[in-house]
């Protein structure tokens, strides 16, 4: 829990379920699950959710309600904007019914909030509020308050998804979701994502790189791409960085000297001229989504999230749904 956050697309966090399950490619480099296995691995709401492995912990598919957050947005008397479970999936399949009962019911008593849900398992939420006709009289009775018969305008429900393939997947079952916004994560972003390639297409698009150790690089055009796709449609477009990797352009002399802009350290400089050193075989064995750029002289260049910043062609992208 945080109020107050340095992710640009919100106002706080409210870490009510932790734990997860890698599922896809985005989350090889889940800064949650590195976390929880590292320095939060004793604190109550995250230890025994993950397993040592060769690359570091990983989730084990245990997940955890952290019951005493539960009335932490009626304690946040000022509206924010509040990420629910940045480490964790709401979507979760061991996010049961009582759970979803308990951090549904603390939304309604704060609706002074806007809240943030992201997954990559939106099928839980449609089986979920499939469900709720037939639970109206029970979860009334349990909670003590009128419970909702349409999903609030407050509520955000959005999905994860690195690529086309995982869009494509995730986005249909969202789409069917009665929630008034809905919203795409693209970050990591790993490949193009063509929004258009659906029939609806969602209020709000964030788009970013990743950053941390392992950081895979983002092709510039794949976040260009999103910008002009939105524009065209009237979707809402942010763009919330660069990640570890900035543009190639950004440093424009491959002979040893640099031309950088914007501006970086000397550190910077330093990742840049062992990175033209690489041999063209790490390319190859890596992902082929990345090959193209991974190899020296292409397009992405290894940079501290903070030097290489969020600018799109020079432009700061903020775009929030209406």
């Amino acid at each position: 829990m945080s109020d107050g956050t340095h992710i640009e697309w919100t106002d706080a966090t409210w870490n009510i379920v932790n734990g997860c399950t890698v599922l896809s490619p985005g989350c090889t480099n889940c800064y949650a699950m590195r976390l929880a296995g590292t320095r939060l691995r004793h604190h109550p709401s995250r230890e025994g959710l993950t397993q040592a492995s060769n690359a570091g912990p990983v989730w084990n598919g245990q997940v955890r309600l952290y019951e005493p957050l539960l009335d932490q947005p009626r304690r946040w008397t000022r509206p924010r904007m509040i990420f629910v479970c940045a480490h964790g999936d709401l979507g979760h399949p061991g996010v049961d019914d009582r759970m979803l009962d308990a951090v549904f019911a603390a939304m309604l008593s704060a609706p002074q909030h806007i809240y943030q849900i992201l997954t990559k398992r939106p099928e839980r939420f449609t089986a979920y509020f499939a469900e709720l006709p037939r639970r109206q009289s029970e979860l009334a009775c349990a909670s003590g308050m009128d419970w909702f018969t349409e999903i609030p305008a407050n509520w955000w429900f959005g999905i994860s998804a690195e690529d086309q393939k995982r869009y494509d997947q995730r986005w249909p079952v969202l789409a069917q979701l009665p929630a008034q916004v809905r919203w795409i994560s693209a970050e990591p972003l790993l490949g193009h994502i063509d929004i258009l390639a659906h029939a609806t297409q969602p209020n709000w698009v964030v788009a970013g790189g990743e950053s941390g150790p392992g950081a895979r690089p983002m092709h510039p055009d794949w976040a260009r791409s999103l910008r002009d796709q939105c524009a065209a449609v009237g979707v809402a477009f942010l763009f919330k960085q660069w990640g570890s990797w900035a543009p190639h352009e950004a440093v424009a002399n491959e002979h040893g000297g640099v031309d950088i802009v914007p501006p970086v350290s000397f550190k910077s400089v330093d990742r840049w001229r062992r990175w033209e050193s690489f041999s063209t075989s790490r390319a190859a064995r890596d992902d082929e989504s990345i090959g193209e750029f991974l190899a020296p002289g292409a397009l992405a260049v290894p940079m501290s999230k903070k030097e290489a910043g969020r600018l799109l062609d020079g432009a700061q992208h903020d775009g929030m749904p209406s």
